[in-house]
């Protein structure tokens, strides 16, 4: 008895549908990637973990640090405006 091979064509149509398939579920991946509250939503994790510990606290001398930058910057407004 002869085994049942595939006929070429019948090969491509079944790679031709996993690749369709990989293909949506690609397309699905970067949607969900680039929906923008999925994009802020880790810009804001990723600000959070600059200036909070893994226990929530902050971190003073990152916060010092930008607080001394903005005071630097208010100090040149101020000096540019006399």
């Amino acid at each position: 008895m002869a085994k049942n091979t595939p006929t070429p064509a019948e090969i491509l149509a079944v790679e031709m549908a996993e690749t369709r398939t990989r293909l949506i579920e690609t397309v699905s991946d970067l949607e969900e990637y680039v929906r923008p509250s999925n994009v802020a939503s880790r810009g804001f994790h990723k600000v959070s973990e600059a200036f909070l510990d893994d226990e929530g606290k902050p971190r003073p001398e990152r916060l010092a640090a930008v607080a001394a930058g903005l005071a630097g910057i208010v100090g040149l407004i101020a000096k540019k405006k006399d």
